[in-house]
């Protein structure tokens, strides 16, 4: 049977074998300075002989328990550890600004232009086609719109009024018509005598013709009865009731341009009353139709009322061609 190892021995083995394990691991300085020279040798010693022993089997008898020896010089210092294992990569660090701009880098230099090529030869000239059939008639269109109206012509008529008092105008006529190369003109004197006057305002020469009835009986003068253009006059006389009716026919029938024909003149014994009609025709068939009536207060009662301020009228309706 085989002894035991000694517990001093084995004591001894497991503290060097302890330190041992310390070192290699990377212990430190600490628990290196535990053991001393001496120290390291008898671990050594008790390290093979309990190897030794282990391998024999003898179980040796109990030691007595040893003193504890003295506490030998620190140890030198151990062996550096290994390296550790490298650790996880860490995270991505956070994006870097935006670096500026660079320059515009400058434009490459222009190619040089090719040379010309060569003309080439002309192509021979293709036949000439043949001509097309004609094309048929095309239909009549659609009748257009009718034309917009057109602005409503002249009506042909005009009304002729002249009312004033005595005095108006003073010493000139005024045009009450002008048409187709007749002007009519009319004046109040200061006698309260109206005074009628046909003017030729054309170019052309004229007749005239007058026909009125009235109360009494009165003259007819043209500004050129002296110069071979007479004024034609008839009257005639008729007695009714408490009245005597008079008819007059007067006319030039070469009616000049710029010619007076006054068919009411002023005088004694003018016109208090009348109803008429005038025509004048010219050489280019320009004609004009007036019917009218006369009032003067001379011998008479004023028109429309006794205040009404006026002396003389003349009105009525011309007609003539539209144009």
């Amino acid at each position: 049977m085989r002894s035991p190892v000694p517990r001093k021995r084995l004591s001894q083995l497991l503290f060097g074998f302890a330190a041992l394990v310390i070192a290699v691991l990377g212990g430190g300085a600490g628990v290196s300075a535990m053991a001393s020279a001496g120290g390291h040798a008898r671990a050594a010693a008790g390290a093979k002989h309990a190897a030794t022993a282990a391998r024999r089997g003898r179980r040796g008898r109990r030691g007595a328990r040893g003193l504890v020896g003295p506490q030998g010089p620190q140890g030198n210092q151990g062996a550096q550890g290994f390296t550790g294992t490298p650790g996880p990569p860490g995270p991505p660090g956070p994006a870097g600004p935006q670096g500026a701009t660079g320059p515009a880098g400058a434009g490459g230099a222009n190619g040089a232009a090719g040379a010309t090529g060569p003309t080439g030869p002309s192509g021979p000239t293709g036949p000439s086609g043949a001509t097309g059939a004609a094309g048929a008639t095309g239909g009549t269109g659609p009748t257009g719109p009718s034309g917009a109206t057109g602005p409503t012509g002249p009506s042909g008529q005009q009304t002729i009024y002249f009312a004033a008092a005595a005095g108006t105008p003073t010493s000139t006529f005024q045009s009450v018509f002008n048409h187709g190369g007749l002007q009519l003109l009319a004046r109040c004197d200061s006698g309260s005598h109206l005074l009628l006057r046909a003017f030729n305002s054309g170019a052309h020469n004229a007749v005239i013709k007058v026909f009125d009835s009235f109360n009494n009986t009165i003259t007819t003068t043209d500004s050129s009865t002296n110069s071979g253009n007479p004024v034609t006059a008839g009257y005639s006389t008729t007695t009714s009731g408490q009245s005597a009716d008079h008819s007059r026919y007067t006319e030039d029938d070469q009616f000049s341009s710029a010619e007076i024909f006054d068919f009411n003149p002023t005088g004694a014994g003018g016109v208090t009353d009348a109803e008429g009609t005038l025509t004048f025709v010219d050489d280019t068939s320009s004609s004009v139709s007036v019917t009218y009536l006369a009032h003067q207060s001379s011998g008479d009662e004023k028109p429309f009322i006794g205040s009404s301020g006026d002396d003389c009228v003349f009105g009525g309706q011309a007609l003539f061609p539209p144009t």
